[in-house]
């Protein structure tokens, strides 16, 4: 693939979807719009420091504002965070795979500009049939900051998203129609009690709602600390 250009597909197509391209892409430092059950993400290789550089460059996106990453199962999730608290896993067991974004302690694996230098990274594994095929090809982390200038609007077609980043971007995954149309639910874990920095795609009264013990904490609310815009 040369050059910054949509490429469009479709679900009936999945299996010759040309992920193995799309994977070598993100594997030499390039940049892809795609789309999530939330909104539309930008995502480079999120291990890959200088694609995460080039991520925040043409975001425009504030050095000290973390950015959130997606991993295809516990095994890569191990790669990201340098421990798991109790209270996290019945969340995971509940909303994984779905919209709801965990923060926890990064591992030093993590190049500190994903966490905002605060040492933590949300992390969230992605139900949407583009992000699990392409795990199949790609083996790392992928990062899921929203497809917009930040502190924008979120831009949820292929052609907006194409025209604002321009050749910033190496690609667009043009499939609108299966796209969400709310960001993430996020949950911080890190202090033991759960804390819900961003409202979204998962209603805050039903996050416990299928567990079978009550939390060890109360969930702390607190909607206007957005992670991620």
């Amino acid at each position: 693939m040369t050059g910054s250009r949509i490429l469009r597909l479709r679900l009936r197509d999945i299996q010759v979807w040309p992920l193995e391209e799309v994977a070598a892409l993100l594997q030499t430092g390039g940049v892809i719009a795609y789309p999530t059950e939330t909104v539309y993400g930008l995502g480079v290789d999120a291990l890959n420091e200088e694609a995460v550089k080039r991520l925040f460059q043409i975001k425009s996106r504030d050095l000290r504002k973390p950015v959130s990453v997606l991993v295809r199962d516990i095994e890569m999730l191990a790669r990201v965070v340098s421990n798991i608290h109790p209270v996290a896993k019945p969340i995971m067991e509940c909303h994984w795979p779905g919209p709801v974004t965990i923060v926890f302690p990064a591992s030093k694996e993590v190049p500190p500009a994903l966490t905002g230098h605060s040492g933590n990274i949300g992390v969230r594994i992605s139900p949407h049939p583009f992000v699990k095929r392409l795990f199949e090809f790609f083996n790392s982390p992928l990062t899921s900051t929203s497809a917009n200038v930040s502190g924008g609007r979120s831009l949820l077609e292929p052609e907006d998203i194409f025209r604002t980043f321009g050749p910033g971007i190496d690609l667009v995954i043009d499939m609108s129609e299966s796209l969400g149309d709310k960001a993430s639910t996020v949950i911080d874990v890190t202090g033991g009690s759960p804390r819900i920095l961003r409202k979204g795609a998962v209603h805050v009264a039903g996050i416990f709602e299928r567990r079978e013990e009550p939390s060890s904490g109360e969930i702390q609310d607190e909607p206007d600390g957005l992670i991620d815009k």
